[in-house]
């Protein structure tokens, strides 16, 4: 597929993982808010970028099972003095022995400094999720499907 060109247009607002396997993508094109749901399953290049982020969260309160975090929301806001962005993530988390969902939701976290130690490498992972993000909007970049959904 090449290399992923971003509009210079695209800010991304929002990634949330839907509850089969889709994507809803909201972002910013020159002041209009757009918005697309699709229920095509994210491409395995925006999969470990969506695991750091559920890592991210387990961090943020100190869950040390990070496959019992998952993912349901970034949100991205950019400064309005275009100096920087900050994210929050929302996701679950599933207790190990009751099954039961706990609602995890981070604070804002600005991206331009260090308060938890992450934010650097967060930033840039943001940076390539806005880059998978808009391929999955504009050129449709999803999973394959393997000769077995094929068949169903």
């Amino acid at each position: 597929m090449g290399t992923i060109q971003k509009p210079s247009n695209f800010q991304l607002c929002s990634l949330e993982a839907l509850k089969n396997t889709g994507l809803a993508v909201e972002w910013n094109d020159n002041g209009d808010v757009l918005k697309r749901k699709s229920a095509l399953p994210p491409h395995p290049d925006l999969k470990p970028k969506l695991t750091y982020l559920e890592g991210a969260l387990a961090d943020y309160y100190g869950i040390k099972d990070h496959q019992a975090v998952h993912l349901k929301k970034l949100t991205v806001t950019e400064y309005e003095d275009g100096e920087g962005v900050s994210v929050q993530i929302t996701g679950v988390h599933t207790h190990p022995k009751s099954g039961q969902n706990t609602p995890l939701k981070t604070a804002k976290m600005p991206l331009h400094n260090d308060h938890y130690g992450f934010e650097a490498e967060l930033k840039g992972i943001v940076e390539k999720i806005a880059l998978e993000a808009c391929a999955y909007v504009f050129e449709r970049k999803s999973s394959q499907l393997s000769l077995d959904d094929k068949a169903a």
